[in-house]
């Protein structure tokens, strides 16, 4: 498989978290690829070699950081409205949230696989509805 950086045409090449996140040894058999010349990269779906979306650079991953960020809050929140749900539970219906909202399929909404304007998006909605009052009854 070649996956081609968005940013300068060329091939990157598959590394692991050890390489990138060497002060997270939880990462470190994750795998990712990497345009060395453009210094971006993505990971890949857990267990494959297939990238989670586009190359990202260090402004699209300061903008999926923040994406993250903004909900994980709201999903601290939902755990304790309904402590019986997992974590990942919540998260997968507040993903299912997310993408409704973004005309996504469910598949498709990955922190890790959106573009920029996406995250900005994603980061909007997310902003609006903690302001709106409790996202719990938006999703469930």
């Amino acid at each position: 498989m070649a996956v081609i950086c968005q940013y300068c045409g060329n091939t990157s090449r598959l590394s692991t978290g050890a390489e990138k996140y060497p002060e997270h040894p939880h990462l470190a058999r994750k795998k990712l690829w990497i345009c060395d010349p453009c210094a971006a990269w993505v990971g890949c779906i857990d267990d494959t070699d297939i990238p989670l979306g586009e190359l990202a650079d260090e402004k699209l991953r300061s903008a999926r950081r923040l994406a993250h960020d903004t909900y994980n809050p709201i999903i601290a929140l939902m755990q304790q409205v309904y402590p019986k749900e997992t974590e990942q539970s919540v998260r997968a219906k507040v993903y299912i949230w997310i993408a409704k909202k973004m005309k996504l399929s469910p598949d498709e909404m990955r922190f890790g696989g959106l573009t920029y304007n996406q995250c900005l998006r994603a980061i909007k909605l997310g902003e609006n509805g903690s302001t709106e009052g409790s996202k719990v009854a938006l999703v469930y």
